[in-house]
C-alpha cells in the first residue's frame, strides 16, 4: 500500500500535469488546433468522405449536361433534316408548275393558276399527317403532326446563338404569311427570290433544290 504522502504527491503532479497542458493548449493558435484536428483519423475520414462525395457530385452534374447537351444537338439536327426536306419536296412539286427550267424562263405554266401555287404552300406549311396531295410528307414520324412554322420556331428554342435565333424568327414569320410568296404574274423569280432572301437559311442546303443559288431548279 503507497504511503498517504507519496500518494499525495503524485497526485499533485498528475494536477500540475494537466494544469500545463491546458495552458499549452490555450496557448496554441486557431490554425495548430486545427492543424492537429486534421491530423486525426477522424478528421481525415470526415474529409476524404466530403471530397469525395463533391467530386462524385460534380461528375454526375457534368454527365447529365454532357447528355443533355446531345440531346440537343440531336434535336436540332433532326429538325434541320426534317425542315430541309419539306423545303425540297415543295420545291419539286413546284418544278411541276414552272416551264422546262433549262430555258432559264421560269415562268409559270400557262395552265397554272394562283391556287395551284397556294395550294402548294399550304402543304409546305402544314403538317404532313393532314396533306391530301401528298406533295410534302414527314422524314421523322415525330413530327408528322407539326407544321413547317412551329418546326422552325421549335428549333429557334434550341439554338444559343442570337444572330441565328433571329435570323429563324424572321423566317418563321415570312413563312407564315404565305400570300407574300404568290407573284402577281406569271415570273417564278420572285418566289424564288423571297425563298432565298428571307426563309430558305443557309442551314437547309443539304437537299435537291434547297441546295441552289439565286438560280432554282440548278
Amino acid at each position: 500500500m503507497l504511503d498517504p504522502e507519496y500518494r499525495k504527491r503524485l497526485r499533485a503532479e498528475e494536477v500540475a500535469r494537466w494544469e500545463l497542458r491546458q495552458e499549452l493548449e490555450r496557448a496554441r493558435t486557431p490554425g495548430e488546433r486545427v492543424f492537429n484536428f486534421l491530423n486525426k483519423p477522424i478528421a481525415i475520414w470526415a474529409l476524404s468522405s466530403l471530397i469525395l462525395t463533391g467530386v462524385t457530385a460534380s461528375y454526375t452534374r457534368w454527365l447529365a449536361h454532357q447528355a443533355e447537351s446531345r440531346r440537343t444537338r440531336d434535336l436540332i439536327d433532326k429538325l434541320d433534316f426534317e425542315i430541309d426536306a419539306r423545303f425540297s419536296q415543295f420545291l419539286e412539286s413546284m418544278d411541276d408548275l414552272v416551264i422546262h427550267p433549262y430555258t432559264r424562263a421560269f415562268t409559270f405554266k400557262a395552265e397554272t393558276a394562283p391556287d395551284d401555287i397556294e395550294a402548294r404552300l399550304q402543304e409546305l406549311k402544314a403538317p404532313p399527317s393532314r396533306n391530301a396531295h401528298g406533295w410534302v410528307v414527314g422524314v421523322y414520324p415525330e413530327f408528322e403532326r407539326t407544321g413547317l412554322p412551329a418546326l422552325i420556331m421549335q428549333l429557334r428554342s434550341q439554338i444559343s446563338n442570337e444572330r441565328e435565333k433571329e435570323e429563324l424568327k424572321e423566317s418563321g414569320k415570312i413563312l407564315s404569311q404565305s400570300h407574300s410568296l404568290v407573284p402577281p404574274g406569271p415570273d417564278f423569280m420572285p418566289v424564288w427570290q423571297t425563298l432565298k432572301r428571307g426563309i430558305l437559311l443557309n442551314r437547309w442546303s443539304g437537299f435537291w433544290y434547297t441546295d441552289c443559288g439565286m438560280a432554282p431548279f440548278c
